[in-house]
């Protein structure tokens, strides 16, 4: 994991490797302190993967997703928008995980959980996340890092430059823009180009 400041903002750019490896940590503390769920739900996006990390972990394979937006842009939030509920209707003989990638502020999980999980009576249930931040307002039953900044997961790359790039673009120019964010991201600069310059049209 990588720490750098840019324009007033700390980020942790996380490998795949980083997340293998805190996946790993997670599934442990899951299986010691909760057990074996039958059941495992994942936030979209990033909880979908963390999901399947972890399923592939604890050995089972019953795992769903469900839809939810908040976020705007890059240290932005927007309002609750639950565009995939679960379908499961009935969850009194299951033991639940729900998973997310991060617990920000902690309103995704707290709506998820009050909204979809708990109407449907599961017979126990537990919440994780890879991180937290030190602000969440829900902090989840099994965590492994508590991290203070932006964290730029190995699957939001492209994201992150769109977001970021709109900011710097502002800024200075789009050539300026592309240079910070190869320099100090480390990103290709094929990619940084082309998707700012798609941005840009």
């Amino acid at each position: 994991m990588r720490e750098l400041e840019l324009e007033g903002t700390r980020y942790y750019l996380l490998t795949w490797d980083d997340v293998e490896e805190d996946a790993e940590k997670l599934s442990r503390r899951i299986e010691e302190k909760f057990g074996m769920p039958t059941i495992i739900f994942g936030i979209l996006r990033g909880g979908a993967t963390v999901a399947n990390l972890l399923s592939d972990r604890l050995r089972m394979h019953n795992v769903h997703s469900v839809g939810t937006k908040y976020y705007k842009d890059i240290a932005e939030r927007g309002e609750l928008d639950l565009y995939q509920p679960i379908t499961v209707t009935d969850l009194s003989r299951h033991d639940v995980a729900l998973v997310d990638d991060v617990s920000d502020t902690g309103d995704t999980l707290k709506d998820v959980l009050s909204s979809q999980i708990k109407p449907r009576n599961p017979r126990s249930l537990c919440t994780a996340t890879l991180h937290i931040k030190p602000w969440t307002g829900f902090v989840p039953d099994f965590f492994v890092k508590e991290l203070d900044g932006w964290i730029v997961y190995p699957w939001e790359k492209h994201e992150t430059i769109r977001s970021l790039g709109k900011k710097l673009v502002k800024k200075y120019d789009l050539k300026k823009a592309q240079d910070v964010i190869v320099k100090e991201f480390g990103y290709k600069s094929s990619i940084v180009k082309r998707i700012l310059k798609t941005r840009s049209h």
